[in-house]
């Protein structure tokens, strides 16, 4: 197994366990209303050119719930409104954006903490035997 496809290999495994921790941490949170960002939050693991690169997406709104918002701004209603029609509920969409105007939203950091163990988990495990066995075969081929 060449180095490439080691880090490739390493860093799909961390970033999968990326992905589980943010969807267990969103349920835990009670970050679950929609469904949209635990369902919709994936990420994929690609070589571009010499590099490895683990690309994560979520919906739009995964910033709100990671670093919150702060009152004072008042968010889109239609959101809002898609979102108390898809759980049913008996809101009025222009009163819940204005709650979240007054109010605010608490941050969760629930992103912000899972990418910065990501960074720390990532380094050069699972990599260096891939490295002392492309060693092991310049050293036997020459």
């Amino acid at each position: 197994m060449g180095i490439q496809q080691a880090a490739l290999e390493s860093l799909n495994k961390r970033g999968q366990k990326f992905i589980i921790r943010i969807k267990q941490d969103l349920k835990a949170a009670g970050k679950s209303a929609s469904g949209s960002l635990i369902t919709k939050t994936q990420g994929s693991t690609k070589i571009v050119g010499s590099s490895v690169v683990f690309e994560a997406k979520a919906p739009a709104h995964w910033d709100f719930v990671d670093k919150g918002r702060k009152k004072g701004s008042m968010p889109p209603v239609k959101p809002l409104k898609t979102w108390i029609k898809r759980k049913g509920l008996k809101l009025n969409a222009f009163a819940v954006a204005m709650s979240i105007k007054m109010n605010g939203i608490a941050a969760t950091h629930i992103y912000s903490n899972a990418i910065e163990d990501l960074k720390k988990d990532v380094g050069m495990a699972g990599i260096g035997e891939a490295i002392s066995k492309e060693i092991r075969t310049i050293k036997t081929n020459k």
